[in-house]
């Protein structure tokens, strides 16, 4: 058995005496084969990075996020980050709505786990309600520590 949270597995739940997988999905196969050492990650986000460096895509601005989403079409995201807020009057909807339109067109990117770290809950809460309806699995992030900020 796999822990929960990998393999599509997302939760767990006790059955009599034993911990049985819950599933709320099958698992999309990647359409390319990415090997683990080459993880893919995107963040989306005006003012954050990674404090680790880890390697990751990153775009600024609501355009860009799309244009990045859109050339990564095919390509498996293993980890996608998103901000709401994404400074002056730009925010993270327009990303929200390529995400929802290509899975509502039956071909969902590739995504296999969208982080939600927006500073406000109601944006968040409704971002995670967008994404989850449209079969992306999402979860809120909030951990301050693995964020350095950006000067822009």
């Amino acid at each position: 058995m796999q822990p929960a949270g990998i393999g599509g597995y997302l939760s767990v739940g006790i059955v009599g005496d034993t911990i049985a997988p819950r599933r709320r999905h099958p698992r999309r196969e990647s359409s390319v084969s990415t090997p683990a050492s080459a993880a893919l990650s995107v963040l989306i986000d005006d003012t954050r990075s990674f404090r680790d460096n880890r390697p990751c895509r990153v775009a600024r601005t609501s355009a860009q996020g799309v244009a990045l989403l859109t050339s990564l079409h095919r390509t498996r995201i293993d980890a996608l980050w998103l901000d709401h807020d994404l400074g002056g009057d730009d925010d993270i909807w327009p990303v929200i709505r390529v995400l929802e339109d290509a899975a509502l067109r039956g071909q969902p990117l590739d995504v296999r786990m969208v982080h939600v770290q927006a500073a406000r809950s109601g944006p968040a809460h409704r971002m995670l309600i967008s994404l989850r309806r449209t079969g992306y699995a999402a979860t809120r992030s909030s951990d301050l520590r693995m964020w350095s900020m950006v000067r822009t």
